[in-house]
């Protein structure tokens, strides 16, 4: 389990993002004391870029199996990871870094894959190639790995279908898993269906730290969270959760929230 990120050594003056937000810099170490931490606070606060450079700086592997070095939105992060280091009691070697924006993406490049290696091995028929000959199998085992992994097609599925059928192909106990807002593409309902997922890996030994505005995510009940704001991050109970409090005040009076929204 990965027990707290420390800095390793002083971070830069503050400048370009994201050495320019102060609570980085007002922040020594982050501890992890349970298998499931939530990171909450407004769009722009920093969250996705602190979970980001935890996955750089332990090498954990996206879930679309990219890599972050092709990717120029990360080398400013991938320069913050090398400022922090992770503290493990047993460190684990499997998991994903995970954002949703990366969702749809993955769907196209998986049916672009399937599609792909269907018509290699269609080529191959014409030309008359035998099933059972050594140039079809690397395409054939391919293809085989794909249905395995994903027995009905991705992109047949509905947003929020598609995610949790993913998800729950690649999970596997004793893993790190770093989300980033995994509750975009799902309803209030399929939130339940995906935190029951993760209890199921809780206790077979997994840890999960979330970026999450999801009032339904962040209500498991032994759940570390804190709060980033522009000067501080720290823990707090889930009441605390600014989105909690604004859904409990809007759904016991939407009336008076659309009033004032569209009658200034």
């Amino acid at each position: 389990m990965l027990k707290k990120i420390v800095k390793a050594k002083p971070l830069e003056k503050r400048g370009e993002y994201p050495f320019n937000l102060a609570w980085l810099h007002q922040t020594d170490e982050l501890a992890f004391k349970k298998p499931l931490t939530f990171l909450v606070g407004d769009n722009g606060v920093g969250k996705s870029t602190l979970l980001q450079a935890i996955a750089i700086q332990n090498q954990l592997p996206q879930l679309t199996n990219e890599r972050y070095e092709e990717d120029p939105e990360y080398q400013t992060i991938a320069k913050l990871a090398t400022y922090l280091k992770s503290h493990w009691d047993i460190k684990s070697k499997q998991g994903f870094f995970f954002r949703a924006d990366d969702f749809i993406s993955f769907i196209r490049k998986n049916r672009r894959l399937r599609k792909e290696l269907e018509n290699e091995l269609d080529l191959l028929d014409e030309k008359g190639v035998p099933k059972l000959a050594f140039e079809r199998q690397p395409y054939q085992n391919s293809l085989t790995a794909l249905k395995l992994s994903y027995p009905k097609e991705l992109h047949q599925l509905s947003h929020g279908q598609s995610f949790l059928s993913l998800f729950k192909s690649r999970l596997s106990p004793n893993s790190l898993y770093l989300l980033d807002e995994p509750e975009t593409p799902l309803s209030p309902q399929n939130q339940l269906t995906l935190l029951y997922m993760i209890d199921e890996q809780i206790k077979q030994g997994s840890q999960f730290i979330i970026a999450s505005h999801s009032p339904v995510l962040t209500a498991y009940p032994d759940a570390d969270i804190y709060a980033i704001n522009p000067d501080e991050i720290r823990q707090i109970a889930y009441e605390e959760i600014e989105n909690v409090e604004f859904m409990k005040n809007f759904m016991a009076d939407p009336k008076r929230f659309m009033h004032y929204t569209f009658n200034q």
